[in-house]
């Protein structure tokens, strides 16, 4: 019985220790700066790490971080045909235009990502970024037939993906990515419903327990 109680405390303790976890996280909206890069530096990158594209074709084609060879692996995807130039290089090869670009990095997170966008024409894109809460948030920049330089950078959670769309033009092409702070996804938190009937099947226990007990006294007394 004892036991059992103090597995109830314990779980009690978690319980509640993970909820304030999850308020904490909710209050700290997740957003991100997307900054147009002046110079050299971008202002806030960090450690950044280069992506070396495979040169592929398809609506999602792959990079390595670091080196030709190196991890994690980064995953490109479309609803339009992608074609890269291998290396640390451009997607959008020749006229192979395309109106978004999806980035995730499978596993992991990332703080910022570094990239440069060229327009078939005049307009502007959106940046979208899904962060580990599942929660998005959304930035413009402008496009045009420039090789402008932005850097998305994450304010309070990191990016699980960052996804950019074209709007009155194309992409004629995304180069020259880079990204830093690199983290394993973790484990999901257990949600609240499924901590509760954690929390009532350990209460059957513990009635269980004090049943049997009262059962066996009582038979005892007849006896």
């Amino acid at each position: 019985m004892n036991n059992i109680a103090s597995t109830v405390r314990g779980f009690v303790g978690a319980t509640i220790i993970a909820g304030s976890a999850l308020v904490a996280q909710a209050a700290n909206a997740a957003t991100f700066t997307l900054t147009a890069c002046t110079g050299s530096n971008c202002p806030g990158e960090v450690e950044e790490q280069k992506v070396f594209l495979n040169g592929q074709t398809g609506t999602s084609v792959t990079g390595q971080v670091g080196s030709q060879n190196g991890t994690p692996t980064v995953l490109f995807t479309s609803t339009d045909t992608l074609e890269e130039a291998q290396g640390y290089a451009q997607i959008g090869v020749g006229t192979n235009s395309f109106s978004n670009l999806k980035i995730s990095v499978p596993g992991y997170t990332f703080g910022d990502l570094l990239f440069s966008v060229q327009g078939v024409g005049r307009g502007s894109f959106t940046a979208t970024g899904t962060f580990g809460d599942a929660t998005t948030f959304s930035q413009s920049g402008l496009l045009d037939n420039s090789n402008d330089r932005f850097i998305a950078l994450a304010t309070s959670l990191p990016f699980v993906s960052l996804s950019l769309i074209a709007e009155g033009t194309l992409f004629k092409s995304v180069r020259q990515f880079e990204l830093s702070t690199l983290a394993p996804i973790p484990s999901p938190v257990p949600l609240p419903g499924a901590a509760l009937l954690m929390l009532t099947g350990l209460g059957g226990l513990v009635g269980a327990g004090a049943w049997r007990r009262h059962r066996q006294t009582g038979t005892a007394a007849v006896a």
